[in-house]
Formats: C-alpha cells, sequence, structure tokens
C-alpha cells in the first residue's frame, strides 16, 4: 500500500494556529456595523453606537407642555360646568345612566341599511299576514308578536327610533293578548325609553312615557310581580315632570301620580312619611271612613298582606 507523503503547503497550515469560527466573527461585526451605524473595515471590533434614550423620545410642543391638560374638578370649581337643572327622563332616574339615542346601538348606513329595512318591511308584511282571518285560518297572535318583534330589532339596527317604538307597542299588544305578560313588559318599557329619546314634542314625550310605563306595569301586575309593577308606576309618573325645570313646583296631576307610585311601593299605612301626601287619597283608607284605631288596624292588616 503506498501513501503519498504530505505536501510543504500543507505542513505550513498544520503549524498555523487554529483560529475556529474567524471568518464568522467577522462577517457578523460587518453586517452589525453596516446595520446600526458602526465603523467600517476589517475586522470590526467596535459596538455599533447607540443613542440615548432621551434623545430618541419624541419632544412634546411647546403648546402642550406649558398648558396642562384640563381637569374636571378644576373646570367645575372655576364654576365651567355646573349641574343641570332640566329634570331627566325615568330611566335615568332610576338607572343613573344617560339615555340617548347613540347609546343603544352602532346603526346601519348605505346598501347595508337599505337591506335591513326591506327585511323589516317583509316582517311586518308577515305580522299583518298572521293577525289577518281567512277562510280556513283566524289570527295568530304569537306569530304575530314574534314578527313584529323582529321588524323592531331590524329597525334598531337602523336607527328608525319611531318605527322600532310602533313595532314594539305591536308586539307588547300581541303579547298581552296571550298571556305573555313578561315579554310584553319588557316592549312596553323599551317603547317607553325609546319615547324619551324621540324627535316629538315635549308633552306628547311625556304622555307617551307615561302611558308605556303604565302598560308594562300592568303587565307586572298581571303575573304578580309587585315590586317591578311599583318600579314601572314610579316611571311612568315622573314621565310627567320630564324636561321640567327642577326648582319649578310640581303640578297637581303629576304630583298626584307621583304619590301614587311611592305607595305603591310602600303603603301609606307602613309609610312613616305618609304625613307628607299633599294630594290625593290612600289606597287604603275608605273616603268616607271614620277616624277611629279600628279603621287604622284594619288598613294596617291589609297592607301588610300586601
Amino acid at each position: 500500500y503506498y501513501r503519498r507523503p504530505p505536501t510543504s503547503s500543507f505542513v505550513r497550515q498544520q503549524k498555523q494556529p487554529l483560529q475556529p469560527m474567524s471568518h464568522y466573527k467577522r462577517d457578523a461585526s460587518s453586517n452589525r456595523d453596516a446595520l446600526f451605524g458602526g465603523a467600517g473595515g476589517g475586522g470590526g471590533t467596535s459596538k455599533p453606537s447607540r443613542q440615548p434614550a432621551a434623545a430618541t423620545r419624541p419632544v412634546a410642543s411647546a403648546a402642550s407642555s406649558s398648558a396642562p391638560a384640563p381637569s374636571v374638578v378644576n373646570s367645575y370649581a372655576a364654576g365651567g360646568a355646573t349641574e343641570s337643572t332640566i329634570t331627566p327622563g325615568p330611566s335615568q332616574i332610576f338607572s343613573g345612566k344617560v339615555t340617548t339615542r347613540s347609546n343603544f346601538i352602532t346603526t346601519l348606513s348605505g346598501q347595508a341599511k337599505i337591506d335591513k329595512m326591506a327585511e323589516a318591511e317583509d316582517f311586518r308584511l308577515k305580522a299583518k299576514k298572521a293577525m289577518t282571518r281567512g277562510v280556513f285560518s283566524r289570527p295568530d297572535p304569537i306569530s304575530a308578536a314574534n314578527f313584529y318583534k323582529r321588524a323592531a330589532d331590524a329597525y334598531k339596527q337602523c336607527g328608525e327610533n319611531r318605527l322600532e317604538r310602533l313595532h314594539r307597542i305591536a308586539s307588547g299588544d300581541c303579547q298581552m293578548g296571550q298571556d305573555a305578560f313578561a315579554t310584553a313588559a319588557s316592549e312596553y318599557t323599551r317603547a317607553a325609553e325609546l319615547a324619551e329619546t324621540s324627535d316629538e314634542t315635549l308633552p306628547r314625550k311625556r304622555q307617551e312615557c307615561h302611558k308605556l310605563h303604565l302598560d308594562a306595569a300592568n303587565a307586572w301586575a298581571q303575573m304578580g310581580e309587585k315590586g317591578r309593577a311599583a318600579e314601572s308606576t314610579m316611571k311612568a309618573a315622573f314621565g310627567l315632570i320630564m324636561g321640567d325645570d327642577k326648582t319649578k313646583p310640581i303640578d297637581k296631576a303629576s304630583l298626584k301620580s307621583i304619590e301614587e307610585g311611592i305607595e305603591s311601593f310602600v303603603p301609606d299605612p307602613l309609610n312613616r312619611k305618609s304625613n307628607f301626601r299633599r294630594s290625593g287619597q290612600s289606597a287604603y283608607f275608605a273616603p268616607n271612613a271614620p277616624d277611629s284605631e279600628a279603621a287604622k288596624r284594619e288598613a294596617l292588616a291589609l297592607a301588610k298582606q300586601n
């Protein structure tokens, strides 16, 4: 077996000290210098220069730095914001939230709104057909109520306050006819909230809000929900003074309705503040009943039963 002797160049390469991965280091340094602006050249041992963090941060404008951000507390203390003296609607009084037309849902626009309006009209026609008596058919309030509700939901997405309100009322009327009192009360309440934010005149708003909340109270009372019925009665009462000045005296009709709503929550025989009643008569006392201890005991027993 013949083995070729090593050449002189091979021997010189073996004598030189090995520097493993030296080419990788040179390439990495060159790439880093090219990317981050370091000094170029062979080897590149210099590190990329870095700017201080303060130099890279955005500098605020002179106007924004000189003028501090407005504060709600400061503006209120300086008299910039004052409490409104207008009586809000019942939904805001009882929930603490401002009810506006834009709070309900994002409305559609363009072709999407046109398609949704056509869909709502189709539901309305189906509801009307369901309530039509034929030769071999009779009105179906359950199906009609469902179609009216779906039409109202479609009008809600389109931002049509009046059309949604009308179809909510129609759905509630159909539900009342089928003893679906909870669904009817929800529809009437929703319609009353829409009446608060409608474009109608203020007297019309008050009338619709009062009437619809009373319908909801009647529906709750039919199913034995006395607490919810009392709440709807109170909303109906405060609907009559919606938009009035808070410093203005309440008229007698509205005050009587409010006192009746309070008594629906707490009967007069159990109310320690009943002596503040200024109008009307308690439902637990007969108008011509003698003011005796026996009559008071009977009224107290009746109030405890309810």
